[in-house]
C-alpha cells in the first residue's frame, strides 16, 4: 500500500492531511501512511487542511475557512449536493 501511495506521490497526487494546532505546533491525527510519505519524500512544503486557525509560522498560503457544509461533506457526513 505504501509503495502505491509513494508512486502516486511522485506523480503529483499528494493527499492533504487534516492537521490541528496543538501546543504551538501542528499535529497529524493518526495518518501514519501520510507521515511515512512526508518522511520519505522530504518535501519543502505540503498542502493540508487545518482544523482551527493556522499558526503564522511557516504558513505559505491560507485559503478558507471552508463553509460547514463542505467540512461535513469532506468528513463523509452528507452529500454536498444536498446541503
Amino acid at each position: 500500500m505504501l509503495q502505491a501511495m509513494w508512486t502516486a506521490w511522485q506523480n503529483g497526487d499528494r493527499p492533504q492531511p487534516w492537521l490541528y494546532v496543538w501546543d504551538g505546533a501542528y499535529a497529524v491525527a493518526d495518518d501514519y501512511l501520510w507521515i511515512a510519505l512526508v518522511e520519505r519524500g522530504k518535501p519543502k512544503s505540503v498542502a493540508a487542511q487545518i482544523l482551527g486557525e493556522p499558526l503564522q509560522l511557516g504558513l505559505k498560503q491560507k485559503v478558507g475557512p471552508l463553509p460547514p457544509c463542505q467540512v461535513r461533506a469532506l468528513l463523509g457526513f452528507a452529500n454536498p449536493g444536498h446541503l
